[in-house]
C-alpha cells in the first residue's frame, strides 16, 4: 500500500511537473498580443498624435484599435490562404479600421488621417518619373 501511495505521488509530481512546463513554456494565449505588436501599436500611435493632436482618451483607442487590427493583419498574413485572398481580406480590415477610427476622431481629425492614409498609399513622384 505504501508502494502505491509513492508512485501515485510520483505520477502527480510528474503531470504536475510536465504541466507547469507546458504552460510556461507558452509565450501568449490566443487572442493575445505580443510585445512587437504592442511596440507597432504604440509607435504608431505616437505618429497619428503628432499629425492628428489627439487627446488622450483618443490617443488610448486609437492604440488599443491599431493592436486590434495589428492582430487580425498577423492572423491573415500568417493564413494558409492565396495572396489573392489574403489582399481583398486585408483591403477589407483597411476599411473597418478606417471605420472605427471616424468614430474615434473628430470629423477634421478623420479627414487629416484620409489624407494621410491617401499619401501613404499613393506611390512616390520619383517613382513614376523613373518609368
Amino acid at each position: 500500500m505504501d508502494r502505491t501511495k509513492v508512485i501515485r505521488s510520483g505520477i502527480l509530481m510528474l503531470l504536475a511537473f510536465f504541466a507547469s512546463f507546458t504552460v510556461s513554456s507558452q509565450d501568449l494565449t490566443p487572442g493575445e498580443p505580443g510585445q512587437e505588436l504592442r511596440e507597432i501599436a504604440k509607435e504608431a500611435t505616437a505618429r497619428w498624435n503628432m499629425e492628428l493632436s489627439l487627446t488622450t482618451k483618443q490617443a488610448r483607442l486609437i492604440e488599443k484599435k491599431i493592436l486590434e487590427f495589428e492582430m487580425k493583419k498577423e492572423e491573415i498574413m500568417n493564413s494558409k490562404m492565396n495572396e489573392e485572398a489574403k489582399k481583398a481580406r486585408l483591403t477589407a480590415l483597411q476599411t473597418r479600421e478606417s471605420s472605427e477610427f471616424r468614430n474615434i476622431l473628430t470629423k477634421p481629425q478623420f479627414e487629416k488621417y484620409l489624407e494621410v492614409q491617401s499619401r501613404k498609399l499613393r506611390p512616390s513622384e520619383k517613382e513614376n518619373k523613373k518609368g
